[in-house]
């Protein structure tokens, strides 16, 4: 992911690390921890660089999770019961905006394994227009509902880097009950607007931006995405080949 090398917490002890552009590379390399015996410059990896029409119909607010697969791999900031506070400020959201359609990508495999988290659940599915992506999945390729939506509310994740690549008018939700910010304070994506810390700076940052849908004026943002010579990298044929060696 392009945003590490910003972020001055995260470390690598590798033989080969494989970077976006060399803008990237200039950074890691200032973390002194980081230990890398060689770079590569490999591009724009971004799964969702496929085309897709139009499509009117599809232009949903997408909401991303971020939650853990099972009980044990909860953390202080990544746990059950901070995504039923995400959840319930969409829930909150639907309600405020009951036009728009709330399209939630959710991580979870099993949503049953948490009471409060199935409750929470069962109450998202009581609006009409919360709908969860795993309903749509046989109706509608991803890819396509993801280049039509325009708006996308995230918890911290790649989803981040990804839309604004995309110039996608992106919302973090960077707070919970036990604590006011993660990501805001360790990465500088110069775009400090992205990022909200309560649910009034939520809802005035989702008014916003459903204001400058009607007017079709977003501010592009390409500082943080410089390589614009495409790369046709196959770094899945150089990582096989580094497999068969390892054996």
């Amino acid at each position: 992911r392009f945003v590490h090398s910003k972020w001055k917490i995260y470390s690598n002890i590798v033989d080969i690390f494989y970077a976006m552009d060399n803008y990237s590379i200039k950074n890691f390399k200032k973390n002194k921890y980081n230990l890398v015996k060689n770079y590569k410059v490999i591009g724009n990896q971004f799964v969702f660089a496929k085309k897709a029409k139009k499509n009117k119909n599809l232009d949903f607010i997408l909401c991303f999770d971020y939650s853990p697969s099972n009980i044990n791999e909860q953390m202080i900031d990544v746990s059950f019961k901070n995504q039923v506070n995400f959840y319930s400020d969409i829930y909150k959201l639907s309600k405020i905006y009951d036009k728009k359609i709330f399209l939630i990508k959710s991580k979870f495999k099993n949503i049953y394994q948490d009471d409060l988290l199935f409750k929470m659940y069962k109450k998202l599915l009581s609006r009409k227009n919360i709908k969860f992506f795993h309903s749509f999945k046989n109706k509608f390729d991803f890819n396509e509902i993801y280049k039509n939506s325009k708006i996308i509310i995230t918890k911290p994740s790649s989803i981040v880097d990804i839309s604004l690549f995309y110039k996608k008018d992106v919302i973090v939700h960077d707070y919970e009950s036990n604590f006011k910010t993660l990501q805001k304070n360790h990465i500088n994506y110069d775009r400090k607007e992205i990022f909200v810390n309560s649910f009034n700076d939520l809802n005035l940052r989702l008014k916003k931006n459903l204001h400058k849908l009607k007017k079709n004026h977003f501010k592009k943002n390409n500082k943080f995405y410089f390589y614009k010579k495409k790369i046709n990298y196959d770094i899945t044929k150089e990582l096989i080949s580094i497999e068969k060696n390892l054996k």
